[in-house]
């Protein structure tokens, strides 16, 4: 009831901040394992858009580093925001320990969930599509081979395209892909 609440008090929001959202198409399915994945050129914004057009509740994956709050950590934990641990996240010469949130990841799609994930790993603004980290490819591959490839897992790939992304009264268009 809350994000319910909550996605229509954003979508009031992103209607004032935006002069026109397009959508184009609509392949996000009403039920099961779902995995967005999306271009990240607004920080803010990418996830809230995606969140606010999408039918269903939806989890999002994060940079860990936002976590550092015990406040944002509770109200993420809410809105299910799974922390991911990045190279750039740890020291030099360690190795990122993301089995935790993988697992999580997992239980998620188990239980028919859909989230966010943005497979650039990080948010510019710019009009290119940035080097694709592994992250969605393991937690689909790691996720399928449990279920024996018997899951019914989705990944619907999303494109962002902003007018302006960070000007108000700006345009943005979303393409929902078919499903992978």
């Amino acid at each position: 009831m809350i994000y319910r609440g909550t996605r229509k008090i954003v979508k009031i929001a992103l209607a004032i901040f935006f002069r026109k959202i397009v959508i184009n198409g609509n392949h996000i399915p009403e039920n099961g394992p779902v995995i967005l994945a999306a271009n990240h050129p607004n920080t803010l914004m990418d996830p809230l858009i995606i969140a606010a057009l999408t039918g269903r509740r939806i989890g999002f994956v994060a940079n860990a580093g936002l976590f550092s709050s015990k406040i944002i950590s509770r109200l993420f934990k809410f809105f299910h925001v799974i922390p991911i641990y990045r190279k750039k996240d740890v020291l030099p010469g360690e190795k990122p320990d993301n089995n935790a949130s993988f697992a999580k990841c997992h239980e998620y799609l188990r239980n028919g969930g859909a989230f966010l994930i943005f497979p650039e790993g990080s948010s510019f603004h710019e009009l290119r599509l940035r080097e694709i980290k592994t992250g969605t490819a393991r937690i689909a591959l790691s996720f399928e081979s449990q279920t024996d490839f018997q899951s019914g897992l989705k990944i619907i790939p999303i494109a962002l395209d902003y007018s302006d992304a960070l000007q108000f009264n700006s345009m943005v268009v979303v393409t929902v892909n078919e499903p992978i």
